[in-house]
């Protein structure tokens, strides 16, 4: 019996052996005729609210397949209990792969897709999340329909399920980008570094400049006592001599004889003086261009092979930077005192690292020189211990000093204090101590008060290290 029926029947309390009077048998009807009826509004509100809820299925299942082709995003599960992988419209679109229809794609086919070096790095993962449940993160090359391509993998694990969902999202236009922005800043490093060492060349060049000038001017201190002459004048006087066989009663009784002796003394003095003056500037000559020499020899370390590690003894290369920013003959008025006590051998790049010191000794000088209230000029060097295996080497000074809203940009590209300045210096050195692991910092109380910069290298070499430190 139907069961709508049967409950019609408990209800009256009727049986279904015996017959029933006719008014309950009128109410058995009634109620059987109002059940159906209820019946049927319901089975049609119900089959009215499944027509509603799968348009909108379908309409939230459009919209949601739209929004994963605009992002570029396609979804993703992997059954590892039964291997088998499934993927949404979009990710197999994304592949340029159409929907497997006869049975799912297993792990290892999907594998085959991605780029050998990348395969190496994704596949422990996989295992980690299988095993341990971990969700995980990577950036992969994916072989599509033309060429690999760039996919971001999100994965989230569900081991009650045995199951791996995620997704995978093309990324390849921002990796594209962004080897195309490493590619520009590499430019950008590499001219900022070239724009940095032509600064310290072009500081070295006007050492040269000031050592050709002073050379310049012993030529014509040379020039000028050669045009006085005085050989040929002391040649008139053998000459007169040789005219007289009586020398005696000549230099006695002629007139001209007896002045020739106070000449003779009078010019052999004129001529000892102007040889000591050009035994003098000879020397200066020859120490200029010995100085010439000196500089442009260390220059070429600058502008030699940059980037290659060696082992560096600071106060060496220290002393060789004072030799290249220094000339002793003009900055007689500079006081510069260096507290070096100890220091380690440290692994570095000699190049980047005596760019930046003659950088800095160079700017350091200027500031000293520019500060017209200092009662001395003074510039201070010094290399110390810093934390665990680094030391700091500093330059102070007492020059102009630096002003605070210009403390933050000092380093920044193009940015200068000088009249004449590019910017490109201390930019240069900031770079190139990051580039050996370092860092470049710069403290100054205010203007006229000085500036302390300090530069922070790793040393590296474990054995020089550890004897600093007295580990």
């Amino acid at each position: 019996m139907h069961k709508l029926l049967n409950r019609q029947l408990i209800k009256t309390g009727l049986s279904v052996d015996a017959l029933p009077s006719l008014k309950a048998w009128q109410d058995f009807l009634l109620r059987v005729d109002k059940a159906y009826a209820e019946a049927d509004q319901e089975r049609y509100l119900q089959e009215r609210s499944m027509n509603i809820s799968s348009k909108e299925m379908m309409f939230l299942n459009t919209r949601l397949e739209s929004a994963q082709h605009i992002a570029r995003l396609g979804y993703w599960n992997y059954d590892y209990a039964n291997d088998s992988l499934a993927g949404s419209k979009e990710l197999f679109r994304l592949l340029g792969t159409p929907p497997t229809i006869i049975r799912p794609p297993r792990l290892d086919e999907f594998l085959k897709l991605v780029y050998k070096k990348d395969n190496k790095m994704i596949l422990p993962l996989l295992q980690q999340a299988i095993q341990e449940s971990q969700d995980f993160e990577c950036e992969v090359r994916v072989k599509t329909a033309d060429s690999y391509r760039w996919f971001k993998v999100i994965a989230e694990c569900h081991p009650q399920e045995k199951q791996i969902n995620g997704v995978m999202i093309d990324v390849h236009s921002r990796k594209a980008a962004e080897q195309r922005i490493n590619e520009l800043n590499q430019q950008f490093l590499q001219t900022a570094r070239r724009a940095g060492m032509a600064e310290v060349a072009t500081m070295v060049l006007h050492n040269i400049g000031n050592i050709l000038n002073s050379a310049t001017i012993s030529i014509d201190i040379l020039k000028t006592i050669h045009k006085k002459y005085h050989h040929e004048k002391l040649l008139k006087v053998i000459e007169l001599l040789m005219q007289h066989a009586d020398l005696r009663e000549f230099l006695k009784n002629d007139q001209k004889g007896r002045l020739l002796s106070d000449y003779i003394e009078k010019l052999s003095k004129i001529i000892l003086v102007d040889e000591n003056n050009n035994i003098e500037e000879i020397e200066n000559l020859i120490q200029g261009l010995e100085h010439i020499e000196k500089i442009v020899a260390m220059q070429n370390m600058i502008g030699g092979i940059s980037s290659l590690i060696e082992q560096i003894y600071p106060p060496e290369l220290i002393e060789t930077a004072l030799k290249m920013s220094f000339i002793e003959k003009y900055d007689q008025a500079l006081t510069i005192t260096q507290d070096i006590a100890e220091s380690p051998l440290i692994e570095t790049d000699k190049s980047k690292l005596l760019q930046i010191l003659v950088n800095l000794l160079q700017n350091a000088r200027e500031s000293v020189f520019k500060n017209k209230d200092n009662l001395s000029n003074e510039i201070k060097l010094a290399v110390k211990k810093y934390k665990k295996n680094a030391i700091q080497i500093s330059v102070e000074d007492n020059g102009i000093g630096i002003a605070p809203h210009e403390i933050s940009r000092i380093f920044s590209y193009g940015f200068t204090t000088k009249e004449s300045g590019h910017g490109f210096g201390l930019h240069s050195s900031a770079l190139s101590a990051q580039e050996m692991g370092g860092t470049l910092n710069v403290q100054s109380p205010g203007l006229g008060q000085g500036a302390t910069f300090t530069l922070t290298l790793p040393i590296k070499n474990k054995s020089s290290a550890k004897e600093f430190f007295n580990e």
